[in-house]
């Protein structure tokens, strides 16, 4: 059987007639680009990944030959402190400040990102800025430390090179404290910086398929880390994971399976920051003095929120977790989904977390988001009066 070039709509006779007139990188859909999956790593996931040994090499790091702690040494750092005040106290329309003071979200960025700190291999921490970068820039638990970011780039412009943004996230978070009422015991500038995302740490076996999610939020996964269930047996936290869920920092404030269990929280509290080289005084510092201040946010379902910045639209410049609500901030602002403040006097260091915590009996409520959370229900003794609402979670 022979073709009949009548019938055929293009007939070519030689080569040169395949490419008159066109472009020779001709066709219409782009099926890749380099590092398009699939790669080795998807055909062969088992494979050891050699090229990890030399990954954040000298020779490609832009400030290879800067000395850090010198030339942090030439900033004046009353100066670079006075820059960071003044900021936190000035709001600013694109993302308002709560209360008119941005210490409490600050302090928030700073502990996030030393938060991801865990001994069994010494990964995480705040000493490279990792949360500029994915996969840490875009867990759940680190939604809108973008915006506190992006709120400090004018300063880090000023500063340059000689300020990285490991010493500026961490100073931007001493600063807040202070400005709040809490002394602090100085600073020790000269961090690295690290110029490209860390695709070597592991963080856990769970996985989201972040090209159809249903909600971003279903990131908070703990289903393959654990060994059993909160009570169960032989309940353990695989190593050398530190975090009780993929895509958060510590614990669900909500607990374990998010019913406000506090007796499985406190379990999965102890691990999680032991993991963390916290022992039981230093744990309950930590999570006592972070909730001395500032408010959680949870005004939006988790839903409606967008991408998170790795895979957000570049229309939105660097910035995710698009809220489509109203303003999209202020009162319409959503993180973990609890709304409400910690403390009666949320910009001002004081004991009335505790105070309050201790005064009243609580009981379980739900923010509008259905997110579980404690509302204050009797009082044990006289306390403190209100100034604004407060939540409790059950860390």
């Amino acid at each position: 059987m022979t073709a009949n070039p009548a019938a055929d709509s293009t007939a070519y006779s030689t080569y040169d007639d395949v490419l008159e007139g066109r472009c020779p990188f001709g066709g219409n859909t782009v099926g890749g680009a380099q590092a398009t999956p699939p790669t080795l790593s998807d055909w062969y996931p088992d494979r050891l990944r050699v090229e990890q040994l030399h990954r954040d090499g000298p020779a490609a790091d832009p400030l290879a030959d800067l000395d850090h702690p010198a030339a942090f040494a030439t900033i004046d750092l009353a100066e670079l402190k006075a820059d960071i005040t003044r900021l936190l106290t000035t709001s600013v329309s694109w993302w308002p400040s709560d209360y008119g003071n941005y210490a409490p979200q600050m302090i928030r960025m700073a502990w996030h990102s030393a938060g991801t700190y865990r001994i069994a291999d010494g990964r995480g921490g705040a000493g490279q800025a990792m949360q500029r970068f994915a996969p840490v820039s875009s867990w759940w638990d680190n939604g809108n430390t973008d915006k506190s970011r992006r709120l400090l780039w004018p300063i880090k412009q000023e500063y340059g090179a000689a300020l990285s943004w490991a010493d500026l996230i961490v100073l931007t978070g001493n600063c807040a404290l202070e400005v709040m009422g809490f002394p602090t015991i100085g600073f020790g500038g000269g961090r690295r910086d690290a110029w490209e995302a860390d695709d070597a740490t592991y963080w856990g076996p769970e996985h989201l398929d972040m090209t159809d999610p249903g909600s971003y939020d279903d990131m908070v996964d703990r289903s393959g880390r654990w060994t059993a269930e909160p009570g169960e047996p032989g309940y353990e936290l695989q190593q050398p994971l530190a975090a009780s869920h993929q895509a958060l920092i510590y614990v669900n404030p909500e607990g374990p399976n998010a019913n406000g269990d506090p007796a499985a929280s406190a379990v999965d509290i102890r691990i999680t920051f032991g993991r963390m080289a916290m022992d039981d005084v230093e744990t309950v510092a930590l999570i006592a003095g972070g909730h001395a201040f500032g408010k959680s946010h949870g005004a939006v379902p988790a839903d409606q929120i967008g991408a998170p910045p790795e895979i957000a639209p570049m229309e939105a410049m660097g910035l995710g977790w698009h809220n489509p609500v109203g303003s999209g901030n202020a009162e319409h602002t959503m993180t973990n989904g609890i709304e409400g403040s910690w403390t009666p006097n949320p910009t001002q260091w004081d004991n009335d977390y505790l105070e309050n915590l201790f005064a009243y009996e609580w009981e379980q409520t739900r923010s509008p988001p259905a997110r579980c959370s404690g509302r204050r229900r009797t009082p044990r003794r006289r306390g403190p009066p209100t100034r604004t609402a407060t939540a409790s979670t059950t860390r």
